[in-house]
This record gives C-alpha cells, sequence and structure tokens, in this order.
C-alpha cells in the first residue's frame, strides 16, 4: 500500500489479540470507541481522505462510522445480515 502512496493504520480492539477469554469483558461501546478513536488519530495527523476495511463486527462498526464521519470509501465484508440500519444506530 505504501509503494501506491496510502498509510495504513489498524486499529485494535479492547480485549483483541489475547487470551480469547478476555473478550468477555469487552463491550460492542468498547469497540465502537476505539474505531472512533482510531479515525480521530489520523484525522489529528492530517489525513483528509480516511477510507476504512471492516470484517464482520468491524464492517458494522464501520458503516456506524461511516454515518457520523466523513469516510472516502468503505469496505465491509462478512457483516451479519441480520443486523438493520436500527439496531446499528443505538448500538451506543
Amino acid at each position: 500500500m505504501r509503494e501506491i502512496g496510502c498509510t495504513c493504520y489498524v486499529s485494535l480492539y479492547k480485549r483483541h489479540g489475547v487470551k480469547p477469554e478476555a473478550l468477555l469483558n469487552a463491550t460492542i461501546n468498547d469497540w465502537s470507541k476505539n474505531i472512533k478513536e482510531a479515525y480521530y488519530f489520523l484525522e489529528q495527523r492530517g489525513y483528509k481522505k480516511i477510507s476504512l476495511i471492516g470484517l464482520t463486527v468491524g464492517g458494522i462498526l464501520s458503516l456506524k462510522l461511516a454515518q457520523d464521519e466523513q469516510i472516502e470509501r468503505l469496505i465491509v465484508m462478512s457483516v451479519l445480515k441480520d443486523r438493520t440500519a436500527e439496531t446499528v444506530k443505538n448500538s451506543d
């Protein structure tokens, strides 16, 4: 990506990357906060065109963030089909 002029930043959701049992102590609100913090981190460093790629729950959170912030491009994969716009909107 860098070769074509893109900067990549990967946020780590709370309790990810450790033992699976740790996920029991994290909430969707924690992860929503994490993705917002990642967006603001890039925005504060002067990035104007921010694109998101989200997989499963990350896809849902990316869609939610795109409702509130200026996202250049959005790619979502394997988003749960039984989630509606209303349930995503009310996940705060």
